[in-house]
């Protein structure tokens, strides 16, 4: 309450800079601390030309809490910094990148636990086991012969479509619904 009385007291001026003074500590992040999430993250290092040197044999993966403790900051204020500065949320997400294929080239080269690797893709980086699914139906004999004669049978839609040809040529065209009384006895 003091604070709002000796504002009030000095008058606009005095309430316009306390406006605009910053809150809190002042921010640390500087420009190099990009490069270096990079390289922490990606297990490599730049080189004078520009090149990601990385040791895939040597390559041990790292989390962004650890870089957090690296860069001496708390993890919030690393999320903080991936949502708020370009530059810095590129770099990580470059070097994640970066980790999942080595990481990946790792695991198809044979280098290091096969089933320690696999948990790893699985758990960091949403790799999942492929699953096939085949479905079969069966037909009764009306919908087969239906089917034969070139007519639609539309399931999403509970639709049952028949063209006809009748004996001057033309084509008529004749639909069933799931409502219609006589869609079901098409199915039987």
């Amino acid at each position: 309450m003091l604070m709002a009385q000796e504002i009030s007291k000095r008058g606009s001026t005095a309430a316009a800079i306390a406006a605009s003074a910053p809150l809190g500590r002042p921010v640390k992040y500087k420009e190099e601390m990009s490069r270096f999430a990079f390289e922490y993250l990606s297990g490599g290092k730049v080189d004078e030309h520009g090149d990601l040197q990385v040791d895939s044999v040597g390559f041990k993966p790292r989390t962004q809490a650890a870089l957090a403790v690296r860069l001496g900051i708390n993890e919030a204020t690393l999320y903080e910094w991936i949502k708020n500065i370009p530059a810095f949320s590129k770099a990580i997400k470059m070097g994640k990148a970066i980790s999942e294929e080595v990481i990946a080239e790792r695991l198809l080269s044979g280098v290091g636990s096969t089933a320690g690797t696999i948990f790893y893709l699985k758990n960091k980086y949403g790799y999942a086991d492929k699953i096939e699914t085949h479905t079969t139906v069966s037909m009764n004999d009306r919908i087969s012969e239906h089917l034969s004669k070139g007519n639609t049978v539309d399931w999403d839609a509970g639709e049952i479509t028949q063209t006809i040809e009748d004996s001057d040529g033309v084509h008529k065209v004749a639909k069933w619904t799931d409502e219609d009384p006589e869609f079901s006895k098409l199915l039987e």
